[in-house]
Formats: C-alpha cells, structure tokens, sequence
C-alpha cells in the first residue's frame, strides 16, 4: 500500500514538471565595467562602481564591451539586448548596439543590430534601459560577440555612464 502510494506521488509528481516545462530565454547581465575604449590611448574613461562613464566635457567616448554567449548554436530574437544607462547630457544621445564577428580566410565579417539609444533632448539622472530592436544576424558558432556604445560627453549634469548590458541568450 505505502509502495502504490509513493509511485503514485511520483507519477503526479513527474507530470506536473512535464506540464509545467517551458523553453525561455535566459537573461545574462553583463557590467559596464568590463568595456574599454575603442582609442586605447583615451584617458577619457572613468570605471566606478561597475559602471563605465566618460569624463571628457567636450567628446563623446566610443566603448567596446566583449560579450560571453553561453549559447552560440542559437540565434538571437528581437529586442534581445538592453542597456541600463545614466544620459546626463541633453546634446548628445547615448547609444548602443550588439555586434557579432566572424573570422574568415578572407578576413573579419562583421554585423551588428539595430541602434538603441536615448533619443534627442533626453537627459536625467537615474538609470534608463535602451533596447535595440533588432539583432545582428547569426554568423556561427564561432562568431565573436561584443558591444560597442557612445558615451555622451560630461555636461553640468554630471558623467554618463553604462551601467549594465543584458542580453537575451536562448535557453541552454
């Protein structure tokens, strides 16, 4: 009797995870902090607090931030990549977008996704996600995957910064 119930208990128990079983993507995050400048000579960057930001009052700084895909066999969706951001600069916009490259005997082949940024006139002090709409295409398991931002000069507002990227990786 005790040994029909315990099989029973693990029969139900066994179709209620196969029911309950979805396949969704999983986000990873990834800090600002580990971006560098494209010009390995700028001194215009500034690491605090995990975040990355720039400290030049008159030049917008171009990051480059390597990304680990925990799934390269998969492609990547719509609206898969974010940024956490503070834009405290009014003139300039604060943008992003995800990259992939793939290395062939003819040399690099590069695509990146749509451009995600904060918009025109848009400045406060708190965090702001941007999106990128739409992704750059899968080149293979053997693409490399970075992101590349533009970091808006500081202003009487303060320093911008990237905060974080996250990235929408399918399951694994």
């Amino acid at each position: 009797m005790v040994k029909r119930m315990i099989v029973r208990g693990a029969t139900l128990f066994a179709m209620v995870g196969l029911a309950t079983t979805t396949s969704v993507a999983t986000v990873f995050s990834f800090p600002g902090v580990q971006c560098f400048p494209v010009n390995a000579n700028s001194t215009d960057m500034s690491r605090f607090g995990g975040t990355v930001s720039n400290t030049n009052s008159t030049n917008s700084l171009d990051v480059i931030c390597p990304i680990f895909r925990y799934n390269p066999q998969s492609g990547y969706a719509n609206n898969s990549a974010s940024f956490d951001v503070f834009d405290r600069n009014q003139s300039q916009d604060f943008t992003c977008r995800f990259c992939t490259e793939l290395a062939l005997p003819t040399g690099l082949q590069t695509s990146c996704g749509s451009l995600a940024n904060t918009g025109p006139g848009f400045s406060q002090s708190g965090v702001k996600n941007i999106t990128e709409a739409t992704p750059p295409s899968r080149q293979g398991a053997l693409e490399y995957a970075y992101v590349l931002c533009t970091i808006p000069a500081a202003s009487t507002g303060g320093f911008s910064h990237l905060a974080r990227i996250s990235l929408d990786d399918p399951s694994i």
